[in-house]
């Protein structure tokens, strides 16, 4: 009882505990308007984005690698579902792999250039 009466004057767990209102909010939204496909689809990668990108920061603010490198893979993820999503039908398939392909080898390079910069500032 004790412990989790004093748990949420920490910043981090008031932090958790908001991400975790705003996924059961947008839940229950996304249950009460099971017609509304677009908005749906668009609230929830939105919650995804904002999750991943929370824990992007949270990662850095609290210099916790593990933390950092999950919202990373989570956007890296996300980014790549949606690209498949996008392109299957515009493109002619050996196409859409060649461009994705490539894209996705030069972006994860961009990324894992920024990703141990990150965690070079941490370990400092």
């Amino acid at each position: 009882g004790k412990l989790l009466k004093n748990y949420f004057n920490t910043k981090s767990a008031k932090w958790e505990l908001l991400a975790l209102l705003s996924v059961i909010i947008t839940n229950l939204f996304i249950l009460m308007n099971p017609y509304l496909i677009l908005v749906d689809t668009v609230v929830a990668n939105a919650v995804l984005v904002v999750f991943a990108v929370v824990n992007i920061f949270y990662g850095v603010e609290e210099e916790n690698p593990a933390i950092f490198n999950s919202g990373i893979a989570i956007f890296v993820l996300f980014i790549i579902t949606r690209y498949i999503d996008i392109f299957w039908e515009l493109k002619e398939k050996s196409v859409f792999f060649i461009v994705g392909g490539l894209f996705m080898i030069f972006g994860g390079i961009y990324l894992e250039k920024q990703r141990r910069k990150v965690l070079e500032k941490m370990n400092k």
